[in-house]
């Protein structure tokens, strides 16, 4: 008895030339190459679903949406752009000078942040 079937399928001429110049990388045979592309393509989007807030947020939006609360990718860029702050000259003593790493660490422990964060998102 057999295990495998056979299917006949039609292919675009660039699609082809890319199959064998894939399978040819590769040293495959076509039948492989599909079976894995076959495989991925039936495996994607099945292994990924929601929690529930995030399912709750996405209906939030979508209410958003319905109700008209959004805004165009134009609107949002003016947004963006009339919010944005003046550059500052740089200083030429560096903020952290005199502080020494260790000190620089309980600092930023003692009011919850870590060091990279106080440095980077101040």
């Amino acid at each position: 008895m057999r295990t495998r079937a056979t299917m006949t399928v039609s292919l675009p001429p660039a699609m082809i030339e890319e199959v064998e110049r894939v399978r040819k990388a590769e040293h495959r045979t076509r039948s492989e190459l599909v079976r894995e592309a076959l495989r991925t393509y039936f495996g994607a989007g099945r292994g990924y679903l929601p929690t529930l807030a995030e399912r709750r947020a996405i209906e939030r939006g979508r209410a958003e949406i319905r109700r008209g609360e959004y805004l165009t990718l134009e609107e949002l860029r003016a947004h963006v752009g009339a919010v944005g702050r003046k550059a500052r000259r740089k200083s030429r003593r560096s903020r952290f000078q005199g502080t020494s790493v260790t000190g620089f660490w309980r600092r930023s422990r003692s009011c919850g942040t870590t060091p990279f964060a106080e440095m980077w998102f101040r």
